[in-house]
Formats: structure tokens, sequence, C-alpha cells
């Protein structure tokens, strides 16, 4: 079966939605699906998308108006996009009948398209993943030993001046911690952050790209992130971390991430000045309990993964 998705991906927004509709797109080409993706974007580069897998086809267009063309025809589409209008959906609606649509962040309601709902959620002692398909090789990493470093990972949207705040918070710190202590970065920096970094006497940044981090995501004592993909990985990996809603299309998952009664996971609502003592006490309660004594939370959550075999069934069927 023909399946298309259709995503967008500014640079404001980062790439979580990749992550998912890659994830999506490896469980439905076994089913040997066709499938070709269409990322509605103005600031992506076809390198940026070189590593994607799973797609027959990948194209990366300006706006909706380039897909509404006589060789578009799907016998299916997934939707994923933050901010899409009625209008562009009863578009894709009237050249495909069979559309599945990610529910997680824009509230239309169409009879005619099928909402996907992500769900994270805790109960028993068990957190349960609904419906969130998170990077594939997650699997494949393996418990190692901490390397007495923790991560910053504000995702790759548009993040300099949140970032810029952040780093203002770590000045203040610096000038009371009595130990030193190395942290990677995986945000790129400009002058203002570097300026900040280099002041710094006893937190030492270093800055490492976006393959490096993923390759040893596990080895990190605790994190500090945004809430978005990246901090549902850490909970598969079950490394504790410091959370910030960073941007409005994170905001469903910061608000499940805050339901969870857990020492592992803080969460903080913004960068502002306000909320600046909050996350001091957040960082030392970190370090002493995750680097200084590196304490094993033998009573932390298991994972439970939905294997989302029904709605990958649906999907691979529903076409044809």
């Amino acid at each position: 079966m023909n399946i298309s998705f259709v995503i967008s991906c500014p640079i404001y927004y980062g790439k979580g939605h990749l992550t998912r509709v890659s994830s999506l797109a490896n469980r439905l080409k076994k089913r040997r699906n066709l499938l070709s993706l269409y990322i509605i974007s103005k600031n992506l580069r076809p390198k940026e998308i070189e590593s994607i897998k799973y797609f027959h086809k990948k194209n990366i267009l300006k706006k909706y108006s380039e897909l509404f063309t006589d060789n578009f025809k799907p016998n299916t589409i997934i939707l994923d996009d933050y901010k899409i209008t009625l209008r562009n959906i009863k578009k894709l609606n009237q050249i495909c009948k069979n559309i599945f649509y990610f529910k997680d962040h824009n509230n239309i309601n169409l009879k005619s398209i099928i909402p996907i709902k992500s769900k994270m959620m805790i109960r028993d002692n068990h957190y349960y993943f609904k419906n969130v398909f998170l990077n594939p090789k997650l699997i494949f990493h393996k418990k190692i030993k901490k390397n007495n470093k923790i991560l910053i990972s504000f995702g790759s949207g548009r993040v300099s001046t949140k970032l810029l705040s952040f780093l203002r918070f770590l000045k203040k710190i610096d000038k009371e911690l009595i130990h030193s202590y190395n942290l990677d970065i995986t945000n790129d920096l400009n002058a203002y952050h570097l300026k900040i970094i280099h002041s710094l006497k006893k937190i030492r940044i270093n800055k490492i790209n976006n393959f490096l981090f993923f390759e040893n995501i596990n080895s990190y004592n605790f994190s500090i992130n945004a809430s978005g993909v990246t901090s549902l990985e850490l909970i598969y990996l079950q490394i504790p971390q410091i959370v910030f809603a960073i941007s409005k299309n994170q905001m469903i998952n910061y608000k499940n991430l805050k339901k969870i009664k857990s020492n592992t996971i803080i969460t903080i609502d913004s960068l502002s000045s306000n909320n600046y003592k909050k996350f001091k006490y957040s960082f030392y309660f970190m370090i002493e309990k995750y680097f200084l004594n590196n304490i094993k939370n033998k009573s932390r959550p298991k994972i439970l993964f939905d294997n989302n075999k029904l709605l990958i069934d649906y999907i691979s069927n529903h076409g044809n």
C-alpha cells in the first residue's frame, strides 16, 4: 500500500516529529508498504534528512500548495503537523479518504480523519507508553558505567534566547560550587553563550554533536533538558532529568511529566528568573543523589510499551 507521511518541521519546532514518523515508518515498512515522506519546511535542508531511513521517497516542500498536484495520490496519509489549518486538512481529505492524524497538539475535529493519540502515564509504579514512537536505536542501548557527566539538551529548535537564560542560571550556581563538574551540551552556541561559558570556574561545558550525544546517552548521571522527544528517551533509559517547558508544542509532554511523582524527574515550567531558586535546589539535589553518591534507585518504575500492533495493522489494512 502507498502511504504518505506529511509533516511540518520548521526550525523553531525542533526535529521530534522526524523521530516519531521515522519510528512509525520503520514498523510499517516491515509490512511491505510503500512509504513516502513530505516535509513542509522553509528551513530544513536536504542534508538534514539524509540519515532518515525507511522511506522510498523523501521531499522537502516550502508550503502545502506544492503538495497538491496530480502526482500526489496516496492510499493513506499520516499527518503530523502542529499548526496545520482546517483548510489544508480538507484539501488533503479530498485527495485521500484515509487520513491518520497525530492529535497531541492541534484540536481539529473531523469525522473523516482518524486520530492517533499518543499517551504517557504512570500506573502501579509502571510507565505506560501508548502510540509513542521513539528512536528504534534505543533498544540497542545497554546499561553502561556512568561517565560522571551531566547532559544538557534543549532540542534542535530555535532556543538561543532561552539557552542564554539557562547559562545565566549556571553562572550564578558556579560561584557557589566547591567541586568541578563536566557538562556536555548538544545545542549550537553563539558568541553570547560562549562568553558566559568561558567565564565559568567550576562548571566545564563541552559542545558535542547530536550523533555523539545519542551514542553515549546512557552514560550520563543525569540530564537537564526540554520536554520534547529527548525527555521520553531519557525515561525509557531511566536517566534522571530536570525538565523545562521550552515551547508550546512540548506542553502535552510537560504536563504528563509533571504528573509523575518521582524523584528522578523534576519539572520547571519556564526559564524565567522567578524559577532560578527551584532550578538551583533541583541541580543540587541531582548532584547529591545521582552524581556524588551515584545512588541506584531500585524502586524506579518499569517501562511498559504498547507494541502498537493494532495501530500498525489498522493503518496497513485501512486503505486496501
